[in-house]
């Protein structure tokens, strides 16, 4: 397995993760709109957020996406919005190597932490994210606003 920063030929790749992902937590699917904002984002010449994709044979298995936030306490920190590994690749440890590059990344920024929003009926996330070396921080909620 290789993992690699992403690039504009996986986009479809990510594309198909963030509706697997979608239809998993009932959030609907991702209009061409914020289709076009994410490509984007992540690929325009300001990034306002990255992605790397595990490999196997050449062929996308995986991904995680982040960008950077600011905590008065620690300063700057990475966000994972996604991680996902496609169904038939599951339970091989990728997710594992997907937090992994993420911590080398954030350790070679200087960002002190890597946070990220896992579904409290979603166990085997905060597994995978707990063998990474993270802890679930059980007496937080993650609150929004929709602008």
């Amino acid at each position: 397995m290789n993992i690699r920063t992403a690039q504009e030929t996986d986009f479809k790749f990510i594309l198909q993760a963030n509706r697997d992902i979608n239809a998993h937590s009932h959030l609907g699917e991702m209009d061409l709109q914020n289709q076009n904002r994410l490509k984007q984002d992540l690929f325009g010449e300001n990034p306002k957020c990255w992605a790397v994709i595990a490999e196997i044979d050449n062929k996308p298995v995986g991904m995680a996406l982040y960008s950077t936030t600011y905590w008065t306490n620690n300063g700057q920190i990475m966000w994972v919005s996604q991680i996902y590994t496609s169904p038939e690749y599951r339970h091989q440890g990728i997710a594992t190597e997907l937090n992994e590059k993420l911590c080398e990344i954030a350790a070679l920024n200087g960002w002190s932490r890597v946070c990220c929003g896992i579904e409290e009926t979603n166990l085997a996330s905060q597994k995978t994210f707990i063998r990474a070396g993270g802890k679930v921080l059980r007496n937080h909620n993650l609150c929004t606003w929709d602008i």
